[in-house]
């Protein structure tokens, strides 16, 4: 379902290669994962056990997190207009979510300047738009197994 990334072109030589700090565990497998649904916004995904999930279904939001690893990490929430990030066309991707068109942002936190990506798409049956942050396996895997709930 989801869309696995190359690694991006190595920068110019002739200076210090910078270092993003990336998630660099191994992607769960099946035995490693629970699935995150979320009634309200009729969807659901796999994320690992080891996250710690902190669930506020009043915003219909959610958010996974490592103790062990901070950037393994997982943001999640539903919405009526989500504002999509304003970015130049070399960080804004199209995806597909089953039979439904999504945007992949390739963003960067405001507050660090860290890499994040951010997944936003408009649920075709509750109107929402539906928002998936994170970067790396973690946040790879949860986008290869989201799925749209029929209501």
């Amino acid at each position: 379902m989801g869309k696995r990334f190359a690694n991006p072109a190595p920068p110019p030589t002739g200076g210090p290669l910078p270092s993003p700090t990336i998630d660099l565990s191994p992607s769960p497998t099946p035995a490693q994962t629970m699935t995150y649904r979320s009634v309200a916004c009729s969807i659901s995904f796999d994320y690992p056990v080891r996250l710690t999930k902190q669930e506020t279904p009043a915003s219909m939001s959610a958010i996974f997190t490592d103790l062990q690893n901070a950037n393994a990490m997982i943001v999640f929430t539903c919405q009526k207009d989500i504002p999509k990030p304003p970015l130049s066309t070399d960080k804004i991707e199209a995806m597909k979510i089953g039979s439904i068109s999504g945007t992949l942002y390739h963003d960067a936190n405001a507050k660090d300047g860290k890499p994040i990506d951010k997944l936003i798409f408009r649920h075709p049956k509750t109107g929402f738009d539906i928002f998936l942050a994170g970067l790396g396996p973690t946040f790879q895997h949860a986008i290869d197994s989201l799925k749209i709930l029929p209501q």
